[in-house]
């Protein structure tokens, strides 16, 4: 029985025994390829929204809020792991970034399956070798975001529906039907499998002699995938609304920036990848007449496979981002790696001579590695913006203010794990008071005292430097009446910056976004304050007489295009209204007190609508109350 065990496997080309040892060494080499300096970088903005988006502890109803508002564009699988991951084993960089990791290792695993189910096991073996050391899987192993998710479970789709046309088992139509219903829940490029599924099961079901079996099959699996998407449809409607995007307009040579991009844009390896790709695909048109059955034929199979998944899941989002908005970079395109991956490999493995072979994938694996440890010194030289760096600094200097530039998506996650006790806000420049005073995070025994702006921290990255410090401010500092700024340290990082100023003003600042927590029966302080419906009233402020300023920060989401309205009101009585745009606005309101008393503001959204995904809500980010000190 072993003898017919090891022909058998030698007849695939590799023994099992070495099969599992050859398998394991990948593995062990992918698992240190991704771990390795796994918080060496810094997290960037997306990894950022990732950990506020999955933070422990935050209702459901607030997290399935922030995917659809802030995330947008992706469904919430990827984030639901996450949030079970950080709430089981901490919340930190360094397992944020783990689930990412464990996510490309699998995916090198599942590839060797993809490849031993199309041809054999040194197809496997070598799909499997080229996904380990791929630039493209490492860089986004080390990501707190979906992507090696996406290549896992597009591969897993693939793996079993091949397997569900060739073995018509049910268990395979099982698998399938929950790979592929995670893919498309973790990124909407996942249907772009299904329509390329769909097509090569018409190749299938042509020479299928048992087609009504395999057609029936297919439909209830596909149907119960409909099923299981239902709930998150209303959210995918909302997001094939969307006509304005960040994405840049569709360049010439996207496809061959897209294909560098796997290969870390190195000239060379993206050469020889190529060439083997082509190898593979010119190899397929010259034995087109030679291709009979699908099932037993592997060079056929493979030219199929390959051909049509490319074709469709690059067809498509080119077109509609020609014709509709534009979608397609290359991070997106992460469905058609495995597909290049076994096509690169198929190319090799075609070569006869297998010293040849041998020799090739052995070059082929020390030129990435010298790419990715010499020429890119990945795991030495810092690439992304050291936002936990800057911030880092900035916090341990002193308590003073810190406020951010422009974004402010790194404050809520580096409070935390700073341990950073004093006040963050966001420096929106639509007016006077936003760029020194706005306090989002401030400690409760400041609730019954007015703060005065004298020294904060201005932080932001690179590229919008000069556009503060060299202009704005300079343009602005009129604008805050007996106000002159000084700068008393800039400190700068890789891709961010830090400025420490010191202002003089008589203008002294009181938040009010606690009265409102505490009139909520919450001691949340460090997220926004959500109007769903109707308004949000505060408890009783205790103010001396005065003439103050009201500023209300906030954002909103449309109903129909339109966004909220809302109306603010001072002890009942209308002082003004304002509307929740898309982006972080700040509003600012005057009232006047002739005698010491207590006030209680109330904001009313009157225009609350919701229907087809889509619900009209207010953000409230911030309250504040400024007046010149006594």
């Amino acid at each position: 029985m072993n003898d017919n065990v090891i022909k058998k496997t030698k007849k695939d080309g590799v023994s099992f025994n070495y099969t599992i040892i050859i398998l394991l060494i990948i593995l062990l080499a992918s698992i240190y390829l991704r771990f390795h300096g796994l918080t060496k970088q810094s997290f960037w903005m997306d990894e950022l929204q990732t950990m506020l988006d999955a933070e422990p502890g935050q209702t459901w109803k607030y997290f399935f809020s922030s995917i659809k508002n802030l995330e947008g564009v992706h469904p919430p699988l990827f984030f639901i792991f996450e949030r079970a991951f950080l709430s089981v084993f901490g919340y930190n960089d360094w397992v944020g970034r783990t689930l990412s990791a464990l996510g490309g290792v699998a995916s090198v695993y599942a590839i060797f399956f993809l490849g031993k189910e199309i041809k054999d096991k040194t197809l496997g073996l070598t799909a499997a070798t080229l996904m380990c050391v791929n630039y493209f899987s490492i860089y986004y192993s080390q990501q707190a975001r979906m992507y090696t998710f996406v290549c896992l479970f597009t591969t897993l789709s693939y793996l079993f529906f091949i397997r569900l046309c060739k073995h018509l088992k049910i268990i395979d139509a099982a698998i399938f039907v929950i790979s592929t219903s995670c893919l498309i829940y973790t990124h909407y490029f996942g249907f772009l499998v299904i329509i390329s599924e769909l097509v090569m099961a018409v190749f299938f079901l042509v020479q299928e002699k048992q087609k009504l079996k395999l057609f029936v099959i297919l439909f209830i699996s596909e149907l119960i995938i409909v099923l299981l998407y239902i709930p998150w449809l209303p959210y995918l409607h909302t997001t094939g609304d969307i006509h304005s995007f960040w994405i840049e307009p569709i360049k010439p040579k996207i496809f061959i920036e897209i294909f560098n991009a796997y290969f870390d844009n190195s000239i060379l390896l993206s050469g020889i990848a190529i060439s083997f790709f082509a190898f593979f695909i010119i190899s397929g048109f010259i034995n087109i007449s030679k291709f009979r059955n699908l099932k037993s034929n592997p060079a056929y199979l493979s030219f199929i496979f390959i051909l049509v998944s490319i074709i469709i899941s690059l067809g498509i989002p080119y077109i509609r981002s020609v014709f509709v908005i534009p979608m397609l970079i290359p991070r997106f395109t992460m469905i058609i790696l495995p597909s290049v991956i076994v096509a690169v490999a198929y190319g090799i493995e075609i070569i006869p001579v297998k010293k040849i072979r041998y020799s090739i994938l052995s070059v082929y694996l020390l030129l990435s590695m010298y790419q990715l440890v010499i020429v890119h010194k990945y795991y030495r030289q810092v690439v992304i913006p050291q936002l936990r760096e800057m911030f880092n600094y900035a916090s341990n200097k002193q308590q003073y203010k810190i406020i951010g530039l422009n974004s402010t998506y790194w404050f809520p996650y580096y409070v935390k794990q700073f341990g950073f006790k004093g006040s963050v806000l966001p420096g929106l420049k639509e007016n006077y008071y936003s760029d020194s005073v706005l306090q989002r995070d401030i400690s409760k025994s400041n609730l019954d005292t007015f703060n005065i702006a004298d020294t904060f921290w201005l932080v932001g990255l690179t590229e919008f430097a000069d556009s503060f410090s060299d202009k704005y401010m300079i343009k602005k500092k009129n604008k805050l009446p007996n106000t002159t700024f000084k700068i008393l340290k800039d400190t700068t990082f890789f891709g961010a910056w830090a400025q420490l100023y010191v202002s003089k003003t008589k203008t002294v600042f009181k938040p009010a976004i606690y009265y409102f927590k505490q009139a909520q029966n919450t001691n949340d302080v460090s997220d926004m304050i959500p109007i769903w419906s109707g308004n949000i009233s505060s408890d009783p402020i205790p103010l001396s007489r005065g003439q103050y300023d009201i500023i209300i920060a906030s954002n909103g989401t449309p109903f129909k295009k339109i966004f909220p309205h809302n109306n603010l009101y001072v002890n009942n009585n209308k002082i003004g209204d304002f509307t929740s745009g898309d982006a972080i606005g700040a509003h600012i309101f005057q009232f006047i007190l002739n005698q010491d008393t207590a006030v209680t503001i109330k904001i009313d959204m009157d225009n609350d609508e919701n229907g087809n995904g889509e619900d009209r809500n207010t953000f409230i980010m911030g309250v504040y109350l400024a007046k010149e000190k006594d």
